[in-house]
């Protein structure tokens, strides 16, 4: 896990945590790209996209982690007809100070603290599986 400076600004001066929303807005064009490809509702797993949409799984790691290690956590189940609100991928928590960036259904992220991310998943419970890891 990068720490200090390095976890909050790279060198080319962005910040890791906006490095973090544009690979999560880039990993939603992959998804999308999928599922568009099977005429599909369905988002699919990061992991299926692996070979032919990405040679890696990398593009689901958020930037901070030293590696690739640190991995999107996925919410299986959804579809873009799911609500506009709801986390499709998100960082675990800990890479960023405050929060977390959440990919939503819609495409779009957000920066959300810890207390609005756990009420966003309380309430799905029920409506989908538990989010997953996803595997690098």
């Amino acid at each position: 896990v990068a720490t200090g400076a390095a976890a909050l600004q790279s060198a080319g001066g962005k910040t890791a945590r906006g490095e973090c929303a544009d690979k999560l807005k880039a990993a939603y064009k992959l998804l999308k790209e999928y599922a568009d490809d099977r005429r599909s509702k369905s988002l699919p797993s990061p992991s299926e996209l692996f070979p032919k949409y990405v040679d890696n799984l990398e593009a689901f790691c958020c930037p901070v982690s030293e590696g690739g290690a640190m991995q999107y956590l996925y919410t299986p189940g959804l579809t873009t007809e799911s609500p506009e609100g709801t986390p499709l991928l998100y960082d675990d928590k800990g890479y960023h100070e405050g929060g977390r960036n959440v990919l939503m259904v819609s495409g779009k992220v957000v920066w959300l603290t810890e207390e609005e991310l756990e009420a966003k998943l309380e309430a799905l419970k029920g409506e989908s599986s538990t989010p997953v890891h996803t595997d690098p």
